[in-house]
């Protein structure tokens, strides 16, 4: 059904309430204000909303309604609007000059052309302009408008139509911002999918993925919007993986590099084939990222996954041994344990280093020779040392507390080696540590962690907690940290503590 709005005076109530009765009569939805706006209502904008949303707007012109702010913002703003404005001279009266150049309808006398309003109603109703994208004919005036605007030549107004299409609580809106997913121009497209405001349509992803032809098209999206590809797809799933799969055929490398990036995020079993056949692609890139989401993966249902990447370790190219290394240790894959040591003794030292790393993160007890004896390596001693705590093997302690307590190693070792102590559970090097935090100046992050990490001793660690929350010198930074440490413990102690601290900041 048509909307109309109706505009007037309320002098002239019982002659709108007439104009209602025909018009109803032929078909058409009426808005009139004055019956329809609710106490309490933001009038302005129920009004702009419903004279946007309108065909046309029937103006009843008497010398009430000429002095009247309401009438005359109206009419206005339907002008602003693109809304076509009919002037229905009831009683004879003086026009604005804005409406005065509109063609009136004479209703001063006893014979009121009806017909001609009728006339006039349909033209404003069946009014189109031929556009790319196709629109309802019962679409508002505002709808109309900023498709049409995605005809012109300003890419600005391009991104300023979709950005108003977004905006509009209408059917017809949403429908045109759809189409708009499929504009023959790139930059609309791009534009639709960035605003499109159902996050879960999978419509949305080519033109998000578009952006990477281009990555200053990235930087510009990216920063306007503050959407990320990646948490687009986490949010719609499984429902983006046929999407993603078909992208990982696109002749655009860098459109297939986000394709396996998405899929190594969603997992689905689906992809795994997929993704394994990538290991064979012609492009380099496209292999690390395959390997790279591959690691991802749930090595007990894919087992397939770790024997490809085994093999990759002695690729001849040392970005693809990296990258399979880094999988291999999150997948946890023990059959690889032994390879990876002998690793430990490669030339490139980002490969012994990711090696060490990987060690640790698979937890086999038979690596902590090797990674004992590459503490002597102080090229990658960083990633030994941490992997030596997630190890779990206490038999490291003797080795690390060595480290922590040895002028021979720097702040930042020593900071490592007290983390991987505290990941081991032994306590009893707590009270060094804090002294650590509160006499050093260095090493931002990792007090920060190993503040975090004393937590898991409890009650044991409440007293070094306070003793840094206390401390005057210590950074306050560090004083919130300590804080926070204790109102997770939450024992007796740690509430008192804390409750002093904030009471004298």
């Amino acid at each position: 059904m048509l909307n109309i709005f109706v505009s007037y005076d309320r002098e002239d109530a019982d002659f709108s309430e007439v104009v209602q009765v025909k018009l109803h009569k032929a078909g058409y939805e009426i808005f009139m204000d004055q019956e329809q706006l609710n106490a309490g209502d933001n009038w302005r904008e129920k009004i702009d909303q419903a004279i946007r949303y309108s065909q046309a707007l029937i103006v009843i012109m008497t010398p009430e309604a000429t002095v009247s702010s309401y009438v005359n913002y109206e009419w206005a703003f339907a002008l602003g609007a693109g809304v076509t404005v009919i002037p229905l001279e009831l009683r004879a009266t003086e026009f604005h000059p804005r409406l005065d150049v509109l063609q009136r309808l004479d209703f001063t006398g006893k014979s009121r052309p009806w017909e001609k309003l009728l006339h006039e109603l349909e033209k404003a109703s069946t009014a189109s302009t031929v556009t790319t994208i196709s629109v309802s004919e019962i679409a508002p005036p505002a709808v109309k408008r900023a498709v049409a605007a995605l005809d012109n030549l300003d890419a600005k107004e391009h991104l300023l139509a979709i950005e108003n299409l977004a905006q509009m609580d209408h059917p017809t809106a949403l429908a045109a911002l759809a189409k708009a997913l499929n504009h023959p121009n790139k930059s609309i497209r791009i534009a639709a999918a960035f605003n499109y405001p159902d996050r879960k349509d999978p419509r949305i992803l080519p033109g998000m993925f578009e952006v990477y032809k281009d990555y200053r098209m990235v930087e510009f999206w990216y920063r306007q919007k503050s959407i990320s590809l990646l948490d687009t797809v986490e949010q719609m799933g499984v429902i983006a993986v046929p999407t993603l799969l078909e992208f990982l055929q696109h002749d655009n490398n860098k459109i297939r590099y986000e394709a396996i990036v998405a899929l190594g995020a969603l997992k689905p079993a689906d992809a795994v084939q997929p993704l394994l056949d990538a290991l064979k692609d012609a492009d380099e890139y496209v292999r690390i990222y395959a390997i790279r989401a591959l690691g991802n993966f749930d090595l007990l249902s894919n087992e397939s996954i770790a024997e490809h990447l085994r093999f990759l370790l002695q690729d001849d190219d040392e970005r693809i041994r990296a990258a399979a290394v880094e999988a291999l240790g999150k997948l946890k894959d023990k059959q690889a344990v032994g390879e990876l040591k002998r690793l430990l003794q490669e030339d490139r030292s980002d490969i012994r280093s990711t090696a060490a790393a990987a060690l640790g993160n698979i937890g086999e007890g038979t690596a902590l020779p090797a990674l004992r004896a590459a503490l002597k390596d102080k090229a990658i001693e960083k990633e030994v040392i941490l992997a030596l705590g997630f190890l779990g093997n206490s038999s490291a302690i003797p080795d690390l507390r060595e480290i922590l307590y040895s002028d021979a190693y720097t702040y930042d070792a020593r900071c490592f080696t007290a983390i991987s102590l505290l990941r081991l559970r032994d306590s009893t090097v707590i009270p060094d540590i804090v002294n650590m935090i509160i006499t050093n100046r260095d090493g931002y992050y990792e007090k920060i962690e190993l503040i975090g990490a004393m937590v898991s001793f409890g009650e044991a660690a409440v007293t070094g907690l306070i003793d840094i929350l206390t401390n005057e010198p210590t950074d306050s930074r560090f004083q919130e940290e300590a804080a926070n440490a204790l109102r997770r413990i939450n024992t007796d102690a740690a509430r008192a503590a804390v409750k002093r601290w904030e009471y004298k900041r």
